[in-house]
């Protein structure tokens, strides 16, 4: 907690993304984008990268697989966020093509991480995600494989480029400075108490 403000932390899955930025809804996202974000909005510091993993029913065609390649996203549809506009399906979070240029199908909406396994449960659609995922996620019909032919996802913080409060540059720096080395109270010794040595 920052003595001027609180921390809360909110899932936007599923919802416009930079809609939620513009609206005030929330000050800063941790997003993971294919690409750089409108004018209005800047892309803070990488806060973490990793590799990708796609997740699938467990009666897939490929489920069985050791990896996947990313082009088989042109042969299976992934999970879309309707324009506040126009109602068509995008989604920000991963590219409209495969690196060789076939299109990547957006079906199926969902709000939440669970409605969209529930989807890849039912076999509608496969969801990329990065290999962390699963860790936090899961559904009991899904399995997850390596997914080949992508750098690896980076998270960033995002916010509104008009306004970068005090409070907001607080919490940016607060979220990419180092953390403190941990000392379990022996003195300045670093590290476990093992005892009998």
């Amino acid at each position: 907690m920052h003595p001027c403000g609180q921390v809360t932390t909110i899932d936007i899955t599923g919802t416009d993304y930079f809609g939620a930025l513009r609206s005030g809804e929330i000050d800063v996202a941790l997003g993971r984008f294919h690409q750089d974000p409108p004018a209005d909005l800047v892309q803070g510091p990488v806060m973490s990268q990793e590799d990708w993993l796609l997740g699938v029913a467990v009666d897939h065609p490929l489920a069985g697989l050791d990896d996947v390649s990313v082009e088989e996203l042109a042969s299976y549809p992934i999970f879309g966020v309707p324009d506040a506009l126009t109602g068509k399906l995008h989604n920000p979070l991963y590219p409209v093509v495969t690196p060789s240029g076939r299109p990547i199908e957006r079906r199926g909406i969902a709000r939440t991480f669970a409605e969209v396994l529930a989807l890849v449960a039912g076999k509608e659609i496969v969801f990329p995600a990065t290999e962390s995922f699963p860790r936090y996620y899961g559904h009991p019909g899904v399995v997850f494989v390596p997914l080949r032919g992508w750098p690896p996802g980076t998270r960033t913080l995002i916010w509104r480029a008009h306004e970068k409060t005090p409070l907001i540059g607080a919490f940016i720096r607060l979220a990419t400075q180092e953390p403190p080395r941990q000392n379990p109270g022996y003195g300045t010794w670093i590290g476990p108490r093992t005892l009998g040595e």
